[in-house]
């Protein structure tokens, strides 16, 4: 009877002590299991992110490309206009005896330009608009000058031409004048923006 007490107890002892190894071991392995599951989450928080901020970095440079594109092309129609209404182009379209008509068509040409230079500086380049316009306002007064100068030179009248030609130079002076503030304009966001400046 001792015996078989005895064995009981032995045998009794023996499985709580497995069940306790395996509570323990399940335990253990459930804790390890989170474990391994918290670091695969973290893990792929952390790649998420990285995701997430290589596709933010990845448009602030498509972002800085497009804004440098507007830039580029703003300085190139600007160097159009100043070249169009400086006193050498003057002199050479007044030699070439264009009459209104032409001379009409070809400030309907650059007009398109200013057109195009009116966008990019409204909707990327707002603080330098009230210039802009300014520029735009200047240039169809030099228009109407250079018109007004061959009207009279047609006519032969020596004092309207002298009158219409002092406003010419003196308007393709101050167009030249807010065609340099403009570009200046544009290269200070291009530096903000840390790109390289290739508008000299």
């Amino acid at each position: 009877m001792n015996f078989l007490s005895t064995f009981s107890a032995s045998v009794i002892a023996a499985v709580v002590a497995a069940f306790i190894v395996s509570y323990l071991n399940s335990r253990l392995m459930l804790r390890i299991t989170e474990k391994q599951i918290e670091s695969q989450e973290r893990i792929s928080g952390q790649r998420v992110e990285l995701d997430r901020e290589s596709a933010f970095a990845e448009d602030d440079r498509l972002d800085r490309f497009f804004i440098a594109k507007k830039i580029e092309k703003a300085h190139i129609i600007l160097s159009s206009l100043s070249s169009f209404h400086s006193q050498t182009s003057w002199y050479i379209h007044s030699e070439s005896k264009l009459d209104s008509s032409d001379w009409d068509k070809k400030w309907l040409n650059e007009l398109n330009k200013y057109n195009d230079l009116r966008m990019i500086i409204g909707l990327y380049f707002n603080n330098l608009d009230e210039i802009c316009n300014a520029l735009i306002g200047k240039a169809n007064c030099f228009w109407m000058a250079q018109r007004q100068y061959m009207i009279s030179e047609n006519q032969n009248n020596e004092a309207s031409k002298k009158h219409y030609s002092n406003e010419v130079v003196k308007l393709s002076i101050e167009i030249g004048r807010q065609v340099a503030i403009l570009q200046n304009g544009l290269t200070a966001h291009t530096q903000k923006l840390g790109l390289p400046c290739h508008c000299d």
